[in-house]
């Protein structure tokens, strides 16, 4: 009878258990949805996800955006440094360049697996940053030819004109990372230290882009929610906020190799993962949730934000959903047309007026 009695006990305990865990796990689910950033988004349209419009199978993957025009776009290849995709905004017309490099091979510091390209058609620039290198050409010559050779390292540049290249450079000794603006004789002009916030280094991280519209360098942070306006003199027109509220960087970084290099403890979170210009706007990928938007949409989709470029001023946003299953690589706003770089597909959604 006391056998019985245990088993029946059991039984109980275990139906009431399995009973409570879909509303123990709904109940968890409701509080963690219900954690506020203390933000909301406004949106344009009753409608903020985008529908796809074209696709282009890319067959590889290690494709990334290097520039566009007002009516094209253009792929660089992680592997392939010499070649080049471009395409409408249709995704119909695609033309592939083979640049030719006139280098010479007796370089030592050279390396062409770490060429990147940018374009600014119909110029186009490729830069091996650690060896300081900077090759530039011209679509139609298919020639590029080194135009700089500096005794400093970089690890960004942004081409502004045919007179001017602005560098991003790090500073390891004494923590700090400069913007460095070269003419075109290789005068090094004033330079312009991102604001510090732990290291000079880590926390200074992000995206440097050229507005044309306003002939202002833009630089978004990818740790805090701040914004730097420049003119092409390196001189500071605005500094704004992303309407998150992450202000400081949250990194937790740790020393090795005896202390002489830094390193993260644990991944951060990065709070604009990627951003683009185009015309009056800046669209910032966000991956801050806001209090107006639920998980199962925030999850779904990637998040953009929308900002004035001539003082910052936050307008609205819209969702990038994703596609078989995959978040954005990388994306660029071209006219009406967003283009976004699934791994090996490229994918076109219009922007509603």
């Amino acid at each position: 009878m006391k056998t019985y009695t245990k088993q029946l006990l059991f039984l109980t305990v275990s139906f009431l258990v399995g009973a409570s865990l879909p509303l123990i796990l709904f109940l968890q689910s409701r509080t963690v949805d219900s954690t506020k950033n203390g933000f909301e988004r406004e949106y344009g349209d009753s409608r903020p996800v985008l529908t796809r419009s074209n696709i282009l199978d890319l067959k590889f993957e290690g494709y990334y955006i290097a520039g566009n025009t007002d009516h094209h776009l253009f792929l660089g290849h992680r592997e392939a440094p010499a070649h080049l995709l471009m395409t409408d905004t249709e995704l119909r017309d695609t033309v592939h360049f083979n640049l030719k490099l006139n280098v010479s091979t007796e370089n030592k510091r050279f390396d062409v697996d770490r060429l990147r390209v940018n374009i600014d058609s119909p110029i186009v620039y490729m830069s091996d940053g650690p060896a300081g290198m900077v090759l530039k050409g011209n679509l139609f010559s298919d020639t590029v030819d080194v135009s700089g050779y500096d005794n400093f390292s970089f690890d960004g540049f942004h081409g502004i004109s045919k007179h001017l290249t602005v560098f991003r450079t790090l500073d390891a000794v004494r923590g700090k990372t400069q913007l460095i603006p070269r003419n075109a004789q290789g005068d090094t002009l004033p330079s312009y230290t991102l604001p510090k916030q732990v290291d000079g280094i880590f926390c200074c991280d992000g995206m440097l882009l050229y507005d044309r519209a306003f002939e202002q360098l833009l630089y978004v942070f990818y740790y805090r929610n701040q914004i730097i306006s420049l003119d092409t003199l390196l001189r500071e027109r605005y500094m704004s906020r992303t309407i998150d509220t992450v202000s400081k960087a949250q990194l937790e970084l740790v020393e090795i190799n005896s202390g002489r290099e830094r390193t993260f403890g644990k991944i951060p979170t990065k709070v604009n993962r990627g951003s683009c210009v185009f015309g009056p706007d800046l669209y910032i990928n966000s991956s801050i949730r806001s209090d107006n938007e639920t998980w199962e949409v925030f999850g779904n989709n990637s998040v953009v934000d929308v900002y004035r470029t001539k003082d910052g001023t936050y307008r609205h946003s819209f969702y990038l959903p994703k596609y078989q299953g995959r978040e954005l690589r990388y994306f660029q706003v071209v006219g009406q047309t967003v283009f976004v770089l699934y791994q090996d597909h490229l994918v076109t959604y219009r922007l509603r007026p």
